[in-house]
């Protein structure tokens, strides 16, 4: 099942709004065993597909008044002895994504830095 009309059931059986937290992760040993990675083989493939996929949630976020948060999951980079497998390289390792959600971050701010 899509992750939106799931959210969407939830909300409207048993909560009023729902926070976002996208994925954003991936590894440094079989990218292809990364789910947010959109079957790519690189981390710039992996940085590509979730600068979209981040997208696609923002524009969510805007649209649905039910949605009242929106938040990477997980920023920084751990070990991998610190996540479950496959997820250890963050948003912060990946250039594109980062900028993404620096300029969402604005977006939401206003513009103001």
């Amino acid at each position: 099942m899509p992750v939106r009309p799931y959210v969407h059931a939830c909300v409207l059986v048993w909560c009023r709004s729902v926070f976002l937290v996208p994925g954003a992760y991936t590894t440094g040993h079989d990218i292809s065993k990364s789910p947010w990675c959109c079957g790519g083989s690189t981390l710039h493939d992996c940085d590509v597909c979730m600068v979209n996929r981040t997208r696609d949630f923002f524009a969510w976020a805007q649209e649905d008044e039910r949605v009242t948060g929106l938040a990477p999951w997980h920023w920084d980079s751990r070990g991998v002895d610190e996540v479950s497998a496959y997820k250890e390289i963050g948003v912060v390792d990946m250039p594109l994504l980062k900028a993404e959600w620096r300029t969402i971050g604005r977006a939401i701010r206003g513009n103001r830095n």
